[in-house]
């Protein structure tokens, strides 16, 4: 009993803890100046005469070699296979007849 009130105890302290410590950062990023909060400010140029290389566009499928072919070759003919299977299926009613105690 006395292992569980002190279990208990160490969560309370522990989650306490963690909600003022999170509460503290919220409010400091609430507090400092947005274009700071993912530094937009801070990049660096790129040097004179750098040019973004060329993206092909993603929508677009690769390019694929292409293989020579030449008409169709020699076909083969393939049958389903059937499926014969008999059933029997008795549908008659079946009839329960109740016992009497005699």
């Amino acid at each position: 009993m006395t292992r569980l009130v002190i279990a208990s105890i160490g969560g309370a302290l522990i989650t306490f803890t963690i909600l003022l410590g999170m509460s503290e950062v919220a409010q400091k990023f609430r507090e400092r100046d947005p274009t700071r909060y993912y530094r937009i400010v801070d990049f660096i140029p790129a040097p004179d005469g750098w040019r973004r290389p060329e993206f092909r566009d993603p929508a677009l499928p690769p390019e694929r070699t292409q293989l020579p072919y030449e008409g169709s070759g020699p076909t083969i003919a393939v049958e389903p296979p059937s499926a014969d299977i008999a059933v029997k299926f008795d549908a008659s009613p079946v009839v329960i007849e109740e016992l009497s105690e005699e």
